[in-house]
């Protein structure tokens, strides 16, 4: 009987006429899946501090972004196909951007299995409003510029490509010649390459006595060295060039700039200082080591930052806090595990990033618990790993059904636990560290707008 009445309403709906497509009473029709390719995504706005121009980026669903920048009281506009993270300089008279390869190109040369060194790469484009003249420097990934200086931008070229581009091989010359008071002498082969041997050999034997180790010692913790900086003035175009620089910070009012280095030779790992009106360069400390999270005070005087050079050679080494004043040739540890502060069993978080109070009497950091696995080097991990492995533990987790959480959410909140940094503040003027938050009240906040001598603290227990 259910059969009988399926089998007529399946024919019914078989003779009944397809329904049309919606409309409204302007004649729109309704979206459909195929309309979905078409759609164009905004994103990317931003607006010149003087209100004359704005720039944004139109992303369709395939194909490349276009980047338009907008003069707001007139029809003039300049549009930049693959432009993306535009930014106007202070005074409203420049524009940089990235342009990116077209992505269409990039999936072509992916399918014939091209590799990185043979795709094209981002390009960095500075724009002048005021003519519409530009210049491009290929291969750029990132740039920046100061919060309040129009006259700098930094950027940092992609990485050199690994390709070979010179070859070693034979000669087929067979003589030489030298230059001697009576013209020309011809020399065979054998004795030139003899008098170089020699040459070689008493160049080495200084090396042994007094010169540099030709096998440098090899580092207790492996580590990348850093890519090039380039430093332009944008009123005249003149660059110049740092190697090896991992990060990089300008001042608010571009009075420095500070980078840190990781670099072959230990005595060139560092952080350096740019006086930017001088073009003076100080390397404010140095030693084997990582050296991160640079920030300057609001009015440009000091420079914090980490280090754990201290501790260089653990996979997880123990950080200092660093502060840097003008006129000071080295920069001052005034943090690190051993603080009296600090609470017992704690250090300063890895992940910290220094940051000064607006009125510059404070300087705040982070610290936490130190793990269990703090100080050990990738070879004694590595032998840890090996002895677990022939002789594997189970794990057992324990619910009750009086705890407040299910056992899978207890296992996210350990882990936060185990990552979770307390903040922790720096007298400036006493010189001296305060522990602001604890595990019984974990989230502290402090305005590093307010001069007030107060901290808010919540305890969600």
């Amino acid at each position: 009987m259910i059969s009988a009445s399926v089998s007529v309403a399946v024919a019914l709906f078989a003779l009944w006429p397809s329904p049309p497509v919606a409309q409204d009473e302007l004649g729109r029709r309704a979206l459909e899946h195929d309309d979905y390719d078409k759609w164009n995504s905004l994103g990317g706005s931003s607006l010149s501090n003087d209100g004359q121009w704005v720039a944004f980026s139109v992303r369709p669903a395939k194909g490349a972004t276009t980047l338009t920048i907008r003069e707001v009281g007139s029809q003039k506009q300049y549009t930049i196909v693959g432009g993306s993270s535009a930014r106007f300089t202070s005074d409203s008279r420049f524009a940089a951007y990235v342009i990116q390869p077209d992505p269409e190109v990039l999936e072509k040369l992916r399918e014939q299995d091209k590799g990185r060194d043979e795709l094209p790469q981002s390009k960095l484009e500075i724009l002048d409003l005021t003519d519409g003249s530009h210049v491009t420097m290929n291969d750029v990934r990132s740039f920046s510029f100061p919060e309040e200086a129009p006259v700098w931008i930094t950027y940092s070229p992609s990485k050199p490509s690994k390709k070979t581009t010179v070859r070693s091989g034979k000669s087929e010359i067979k003589e030489t010649y030298t230059i001697e008071p009576n013209g020309l002498s011809r020399r065979s082969l054998t004795e030139a390459k003899s008098t170089e041997e020699a040459s070689s050999k008493g160049k080495a034997g200084e090396s042994e006595k007094g010169g540099r180790d030709p096998k440098p010692k090899k580092d207790a913790r492996e580590k990348a060295n850093g890519t090039t900086l380039v430093l332009r003035d944008l009123s005249t175009g003149i660059e110049r060039r740092f190697p090896d620089v991992t990060s990089h910070r300008f001042s608010k009012a571009g009075a420095h700039l500070a980078f840190a280095a990781s670099a072959t030779d230990a005595e060139d790992d560092g952080v350096y200082i740019v006086d930017l009106a001088t073009g003076a360069l100080t390397q404010i400390l140095s030693g084997r080591g990582s050296y991160s999270s640079l920030s300057f005070s609001e009015d440009e005087r000091q420079l914090a930052f980490m280090s754990d050079r201290d501790d260089y050679g653990p996979v997880k080494p123990s950080q200092s806090l660093y502060l840097w004043g003008v006129g000071q040739k080295e920069a001052a540890k005034i943090v690190d595990a051993s603080n009296e502060s600090m609470p017992e069993g704690w250090w300063l978080a890895s992940s910290s990033t220094p940051r000064f109070t607006e009125d510059g009497r404070r300087l705040l950091f982070d610290t936490q618990p130190r793990p269990d696995d703090a100080g050990k080097t990738k070879e004694v991990l590595d032998k840890e790993k090996k002895a677990k492995a022939k002789d594997p533990q189970a794990t057992l987790d324990i619910w009750h059904w009086k705890d407040e959480a299910l056992q899978p959410q207890q296992v996210i909140q350990a882990r936060r636990e185990r990552n979770r940094s307390y903040v922790a503040a720096y007298d400036l003027t006493a010189k001296k560290a305060v522990q602001l938050a604890t595990k019984e009240m974990s989230r502290v906040s402090v305005d590093t707008r307010s001069s007030a001598d107060v901290a808010v603290g919540v305890d969600s227990t």
